[in-house]
């Protein structure tokens, strides 16, 4: 049974990296919001923890209007591009290991995980959100959905009061 985790798991990573190998190591922004997610992991770096923007369109409330996690994490690379690229291709991969996990859970079959879980990655509006829109916030915020419906399962099965 844990061979076949394993090997699910693997076929998951293989067919991901496949599909995005090509976007990972672009090296240059993707999509036409890139630039402004781009500039404020550049004035985050530049200026820790502001509060203000004022490089954006005249002036913003700096992450107000996405989830900062994103931002943050992207922070610790220095390019940038790559950096952007790694962290929206473990959002994926996770996303589809989510995906495994919750159908893995309601039929106890590898097939059926496994077949969804890359039925998944095949979905075009990934691609178009993270490929030609840029909105990489979003993207990234993928992987919270099916993981999270996971645990909230487990949590209904191993009931603690």
């Amino acid at each position: 049974m844990m061979k076949q985790h394993i090997f699910s798991l693997l076929a998951i990573f293989i067919v991901s990296l496949i599909l995005f190998f090509p976007v990972i190591f672009a090296n240059r922004p993707l999509g036409l919001d890139s630039m402004g997610h781009l500039s404020k992991i550049s004035y985050l770096q530049e200026y820790s923890f502001p509060k203000w923007d004022f490089v954006w369109y005249g002036g913003a409330p700096f992450l107000g209007f996405y989830s900062p996690l994103f931002y943050y994490f992207v922070s610790f690379f220095d390019n940038l591009f790559f950096g952007v690229s790694f962290i929206i291709f473990l959002s994926i991969f996770l996303t589809s290991v989510g995906i495994y996990s919750l159908c893995f859970f309601y039929t106890k079959k590898f097939s059926y995980s496994l077949i969804s879980s890359l039925f998944f990655l095949s979905v075009l509006s990934i691609s178009y959100y993270y490929i030609s829109v840029g909105n990489h916030p979003y993207v990234f915020a993928l992987w919270t959905i099916p993981l999270s419906l996971f645990m909230l399962e487990l949590s209904f099965k191993n009931k603690l009061y």
